[in-house]
């Protein structure tokens, strides 16, 4: 039933209520906030102006109006919403519309302007997603949340919404919803007392309870319950710590404790002021006694044995108003044997079926009896899961699924019987439907069901290959200096100290298997390096402008190191980011947006450079050149940081610049012309890196989402991802694809920072759309595809499960990606749920970083191994280069068991990878050799863009202990 029932909210004085039907209006007029009873519920089965409906994923769903002892919160009935999202794939959603005051059914009308929504709901103990839909005055539809994906709700809770001040009204509330993703269930929810909220307080609810008409001469004592969202229950609040007033004291006055007297016929209105909000009452005095009508017992519908719960009673006057007579009530059982009675207090004994009955007996009215019918059971199983499913290899060691039922009494406990198994796709997975043993067919990704007593569970499953090895893999890391993330050690400004901090840093991610760094050198307009543009960083000596206290140049430094391991080095900037906050003046003298203001742009408490003017384009790209000039870096480096990303409410000042082009002739969007600007900053960098030497490569680390599929931002594009996130194409105004389609970048490592099977943005959707992306639309040449991983979320929300990094790692291989490149270098080397371990056993073995054909390069000349020799610590291999032609960068060590020459198409006998040295003869001791072994080995020799030599001539060699050399 529609109900315009107004509680107020004091806000300078105390407002006495004359009728619960006060319009909106005059309230405000008053200078008070409201709160308006939406729908109570109390006959909606008759007048039909709520209904249900479901979707197209939902077996069944009802819809049907619930009486005491039913649950029920406020009144005498509630909402029942039963549904059966069982043996249904995608998302299940359960739906309760409402109708206006017209009967239109595209959604009831919220009056004036309220800040939440608000209601009971009573669960069964499961994880309840409710969602709402709001339309505004176009018809536009908002979702709203009142609970999450993971919110248990067993019992009774109060959950709310805020409604978003964007939207423009008259507002309709369209419907609210119960909805389930993955594991699908069946089961009844009950919702009640749908409330507006005007205005902020912290209470949601304040309500006179246990109040009735009354006699001439008679006194009564109400309750005031007051509600917040999450509560379980309302708590009583004492009314000796609320403001109570009587506006007819003549007719009846209450005290300062609560106690109400009924002093003459008549009627007035009894208020409570409590923390800003008030509860009224509508008493009526009149010279005969109220009579109850009826009592209501009200109670679990199923015990346990030796579960113990309490019993209510309530006595009818109205026909709604009920009176808490618990006390006054004598309870009895029809069978002590299965449950037995001491006041209130109703306890399981054994199993059956028994009746509570109630008695409450007046002088005045006689004796007035109800009762409520129990049954003693097994305890109830609230949900399953399935556990022990992750992950398996394709012809593997079987896993074996196994479920788990969480009481409401005994918890949690393993569920042996009545189980059945099934998966999704059996050419991905086989499972034994009685057992849950699970074989890996091929690689890929499915979901296993169980099915248990009419409820089913599911568990998504990442079916593998076995680690592969691949031979040509980039192994990355981001060395990340912003915050001193990564490096160096935040408030530490001593060069050697970050010396030797760096150099432990390659160490440990050299035992990782990485073999190319991605090191940040220009966070924030800055530099970790003696620049022309750019001031020396305050993440490097704690102050923008000042150089090393030892003048030593860290970027010189951090790549030499980096060669020596066979590591590449890719210089990785920010070019738009000028500072993490807005004050101009606090930037070091000279600094190109202190001298040029009118180039940035404050936004979301930072400073950025405005990339619609051309200056700060070419002193971006000239910028870059002086790197590429000046140092040996193997690439150039950019990640997702373009125009910022959106700030609610904010806009991004670049008007000036885009009204000028438009004045000038243009006819982009201003979308369009944003990514336009961010394309001539992409397309500029390439061109300035390759004129300065082309075999520097230009990457771009991006956010993992182009365009959605579906994009409320863009309209539909089929070939966007199969996605709900945040797109780059319209928030940072990027539009990678075509950087891919011209050209204009030699990688691209998007950001895939979501684990398996997330709804809006699933890592394995992402990876199979990117690489799709690189193979259709790199036109000019090839593009080489790196994920980017969030090795910083391993142990959060989603990534509990200790082999999600490391099978992400074994997806993107089976599926034929360039390589990976993990963020951040201290978060996963600090080794959390064993990921190091994870990433260690990945790349067991060592990797040669992937060949672009299209920057050019040659094979160095083979090399001469000259010497297989027996040493104390292993076998010591020496050889000779040619430094003739293409000078190598490195070497790869070969090693076969026995006499037979060792392979080089594979890493399979691939011992390590040696930096080249400025001798002319090179040496390796290999510290694996096992003495009583014979080994044959060969070397190849390496360029810097990674085009191996032809494998010398072989040498075999039988090691044996050598004790002492001379």
């Amino acid at each position: 039933m529609q109900v315009k029932r107004v509680i107020l909210v004091c806000l300078s004085c105390l407002l006495v209520m004359a009728s619960f039907s006060l319009p909106i209006a005059s309230a405000a007029e008053e200078n008070v906030v409201t709160s308006v009873v939406f729908e109570d519920f109390e006959d909606f089965g008759t007048t039909g102006d709520v209904y249900a409906t479901q979707s197209a994923a939902a077996d069944r769903i009802a819809l049907t109006q619930a009486d005491k002892p039913a649950p029920v919160m406020h009144g005498l009935s509630s909402a029942k919403l039963e549904y059966d999202f069982t043996n249904t794939t995608g998302t299940s959603a359960a739906y309760i519309w409402f109708k206006d005051a017209d009967g239109s059914t595209n959604g009831r009308t919220l009056e004036g302007s309220p800040s939440k929504i608000g209601f009971w709901v009573h669960g069964q103990g499961f994880k309840y997603w409710i969602r709402g839909h709001l339309l505004d005055k176009d018809g536009k539809e908002t979702p709203i949340d009142f609970t999450t994906t993971s919110t248990v709700i067993d019992g009774w809770q109060y959950v709310s919404a805020n409604i978003p001040a964007a939207i423009e009204g008259p507002i309709k509330l369209r419907r609210i919803y119960l909805v389930e993703t993955s594991a699908k269930t069946q089961g009844t929810i009950y919702i009640d007392h749908i409330t507006l909220l005007y205005g902020n307080s912290q209470l949601a609810e304040l309500e006179l309870s246990d109040i009735r008409s009354m006699q001439v001469g008679e006194t009564l004592t109400p309750k005031l319950l007051a509600t917040k969202n999450g509560d379980k229950q309302p708590t009583t609040i004492a009314l000796n710590q609320a403001a109570l007033s009587s506006s007819m004291p003549e007719v009846a006055e209450i005290s300062a404790d609560g106690v109400i007297e009924a002093k003459a016929l008549g009627s007035t209105t009894i208020t409570a002021v409590y923390n800003g909000r008030a509860a009224s009452y509508q008493l009526s005095v009149s010279e005969h006694a109220a009579v109850p009508e009826q009592l209501i017992v009200t109670g679990p519908a199923s015990l346990v044995p030796t579960e113990e719960v309490a019993v209510q009673a309530f006595a009818v006057y109205n026909g709604n108003e009920l009176v808490d007579v618990t006390a006054l009530t004598e309870f009895t059982s029809s069978d002590e044997a299965i449950a037995s009675v001491n006041g209130s207090a109703i306890r399981g004994v054994s199993y059956g079926e028994v009746t509570i009955s109630g008695s409450y007996t007046t002088e005045a009215y006689g004796t007035l009896t109800s009762s409520l019918d129990l049954q003693v059971q097994p305890g109830e199983l609230r949900s399953i899961a399935i556990k022990d499913v992750f992950s398996a290899y394709v012809d593997g060691e079987p896993i074996t699924a196994k479920v788990y039922g969480t009481y409401r009494i005994e918890g949690e406990k393993p569920i042996t019987e009545g189980v059945t198994f099934s998966v999704q796709n059996p050419d991905i997975a086989s499972i034994d439907a009685e057992t849950g043993e699970i074989y890996g067919l091929a690689p890929g990704v499915t979901t296993v069901y169980a099915d248990v007593n009419g409820q089913r569970v599911s568990q998504q499953l990442i079916v593998t290959n076995a680690i592969s090895s691949p031979k040509y893999e980039l192994r990355g890391a981001w060395v990340s200096t912003v915050e001193n993330i990564d490096w160096p050690a935040k408030g530490d400004t001593d060069p050697a100290s970050q010396r030797a901090d760096f150099v432990k840093l390659l160490d440990d991610l050299q035992a990782a298997g990485i073999n190319a760094i991605f090191t940040q050198v220009r966070p924030t307009a800055d530099s970790f390096f003696p620049s022309e543009y750019f001031p020396w960083s305050h993440w490097l000596t704690g102050k923008q402008g000042v150089a090393p206290s030892d003048g030593y140049d860290p970027l010189a430094f951090m790549i030499e190191e980096a060669h020596k391991r066979n590591m590449e080095f890719h210089a990785w900037i920010n070019p738009f980011r000028v500072a993490m906050h807005t004050n101009v003046d606090a930037l070091a003298e000279g600094h190109p947006a202190r001298v040029n203001q009118g180039w940035t742009v404050p936004y979301g408490g930072k400073l950025y450079f405005n990339p619609a003017i051309p200056e700060v384009r070419d002193y971006i790209s000239e910028a870059v050149a002086e790197i590429v000039q000046n140092y040996d870096v193997d690439g150039i480096h950019m990640d997702d940081y373009f125009y910022p990303y959106p700030v609610g409410g904010e806009e991004f000042a670049d008007g000036a610049q885009y009204n000028a082009y438009i004045a000038a002739g243009g006819q982009l969007s201003l979308g369009d012309w944003r990514r336009e600007n961010v394309n001539q900053v992409v397309s500029g960098l390439y061109e300035t890196i390759k004129e300065e030497k082309s075999y520097v490569k230009f990457g771009i680390s991006p956010f993992g989402i182009w365009k959605n599929k579906n994009s409320a931002a863009t309209g539909s594009d089929p070939t966007g991802s199969d996605t709900t996130g945040l797109e780059s194409y319209s928030a940072v105004y990027a539009d990678m694809r075509k950087w891919i389609q011209n050209g204009w970048v030699d990688y691209i490592a998007p950001q895939i920072y979501w684990q398996f099977g997330l709804r809006a943005a699933a890592y394995e959707v992402l990876v199979d759309w990117w690489k799709n992306e690189v193979e259709q639309y790199a036109d000019t040449h090839d593009v080489h595809l790196y994920v980017g991983h969030a090795t910083y979320k391993v142990g959060t929300s989603g990534w509990e499960h200790e082999d999600q990094l490391p099978a992400q790692l074994r997806y993107a291989q089976d599926n034929g990606v360039h390589g990976s490149i993990l963020f951040s270098s201290n978060h996963f080397l600090a080794n959390p749920l064993g990921a190091l371990d994870g990433i260690k056993e990945t790349y067991v073995k060592p990797s040669l970083i992937p060949v672009m054909p299209w920057l050019g390069g040659e094979a160095p000349r083979t090399p001469t191994l000259a010497q297989t020799k027996n040493v104390s610590s292993g076998v010591q291999l020496k050889w000779k280069a040619d430094n003739k032609g293409e000078k190598p960068r490195y070497y790869v060590i070969y090693r076969a068991s026995g006499k037979q020459a060792p392979s080089t198409t594979t890493t399979e006998h691939m011992v390590a990878t040696v930096a080249a040295t400025k001798e002319n003869m090179q040496l390796f001791i290999d510290h694996t050799a096992v003495p009583g072994e014979t080994y044959t080995y060969v070397v190849t020799a390496v360029s810097r863009l990674h085009v191996e030599s032809e494998a010398s001539k072989s040498s075999t060699i039988a090691v044996k202990k050598v004790k002492n050399e001379h």
